[in-house]
């Protein structure tokens, strides 16, 4: 995926300015309809990206489980 730069408009939506992902950007990222993304601001920059700080923080706990107790899981996927 190459880098690139383009122009959206922000409009007015309720309370709210919206934009819409341009076609383009959509397909170099993956995007599909419903697909949720996180929104920063980073100094002073706009970051959107998939990645959920949640989601992340659960799968290391899992990670931290597999590692923790991979002597048990290790007898029962004998059984």
């Amino acid at each position: 995926m190459g880098n690139f730069m383009t122009i959206v408009t922000l409009r007015k939506t309720g309370n709210s300015l919206s934009f819409n992902c341009p076609k383009d950007v959509a397909a170099a990222t993956n995007l599909q309809e419903g697909d949720k993304l996180h929104m920063s601001v980073v100094h002073g920059r706009i970051v959107l990206t998939p990645y959920d700080p949640d989601f992340a923080e659960a799968m290391d706990a899992v990670d931290e489980a597999a590692h923790r107790f991979r002597n048990a899981y290790a007898q029962l996927s004998k059984k």
